[in-house]
């Protein structure tokens, strides 16, 4: 989680893997009480950047399509309690 002071948060999320293991990468994830959220990346680098406010939580979690066809899922995490 960044702090950019005043100004806003932001959620960075990112795959150290690359490519050559992940078909495509799909962050899920809600801030505060919202709705859940989704973003897909479906092309190296998989990496995340989401404005989230100053006075709300954001949980996500990755959902991962590999080469193999193989889906994998992680944990939750919460950040900014």
């Amino acid at each position: 989680m960044f702090k950019l002071g005043s100004y806003a948060r932001r959620l960075y999320v990112f795959l150290q893997e690359d490519d050559s293991k992940w078909k495509s990468a799909k962050l899920v994830y809600k801030i505060g009480e919202q709705q859940p959220l989704t973003v897909q990346k479906a092309e190296y680098p998989f990496e995340f950047t989401i404005p989230v406010g100053h006075n709300h939580p954001v949980r996500f979690h990755l959902e991962l399509a590999g080469r193999d066809g193989k889906l994998v899922k992680s944990n939750e995490i919460e950040l900014g309690k």
